[in-house]
């Protein structure tokens, strides 16, 4: 309110609370009397920082040697507004400073697999809500998906042969070598489509948010 400009700013509300806590004010337009008062203010360490608004009023008798450039004189008013907005600044600071670390938590899951069959190739999503395998039971190999939350584990249709399953970065696909190509599919279910030819479906792959998808070797166009 002093200099007409934001204090800290960022495109986002959390780069601005990030620059709050990383870097310091521009006080190249600060008015000289009020030059020292919001210094302490907008201290950073509290044992620095301005405690008692009676201390204000020394601080702001100070005459600076090194003054800002000079700017309108503020009245009691503007003098006021500085001091709240410091304070207000300094709850910021606290609530930062006092927040504790998100606990890590670890999860467990088992899966229950049909009778007389075997898993490999899992894959996690990366929203870190389903899991992707190849599910296989006297010789024939399927692609399915279970949702963490869930036990069920749901058959994807015209995945015959499928290995070494990723995900779309968005979690909505997954692709999966069979026959000798790259193929594609919605994880909630859908027909399944080429997207090239390969030759050695065990080198796996890679999706990135460009939808650009990266495998280990040369592959010629379907």
């Amino acid at each position: 309110m002093v200099t007409g400009k934001q204090l800290f700013e960022g495109e986002t509300v959390s780069d601005s609370l990030a620059a709050v806590l990383t870097r310091e004010p521009d006080w190249t337009h600060v008015p000289a009397k009020v030059h020292r008062l919001l210094r302490a203010c907008l201290e950073k360490d509290t044992k620095k920082r301005l405690r008692d608004i009676g201390d204000s009023g020394r601080l702001l008798d100070t005459e600076v040697a090194t003054a800002a450039p000079s700017r309108p004189r503020f009245g009691k008013a503007g003098w006021i507004a500085a001091v709240v907005l410091a304070a207000a600044l300094a709850v910021v600071f606290w609530i930062a400073y006092r927040e504790t670390p998100p606990v890590e938590r670890v999860v467990r899951l088992s899966i229950s697999l049909p009778e007389n069959s075997n898993a490999n190739f899992l894959s996690l999503s990366p929203d870190g809500r389903r899991l992707a395998l190849v599910v296989g039971r006297n010789g024939d190999y399927r692609l399915y998906v279970r949702a963490l939350d869930s036990g069920e584990l749901q058959p994807l249709s015209g995945t015959a042969n499928a290995e070494t399953p990723f995900w779309s970065p968005d979690s909505r696909f997954i692709a999966f070598f069979a026959e000798n190509k790259l193929k594609v599919i919605p994880a909630s279910g859908g027909p399944a489509r080429v997207l090239c030819e390969d030759t050695d479906p065990g080198r796996g792959g890679s999706w990135n948010r460009n939808g650009l998808v990266l495998l280990g070797g040369p592959l010629s166009a379907a």
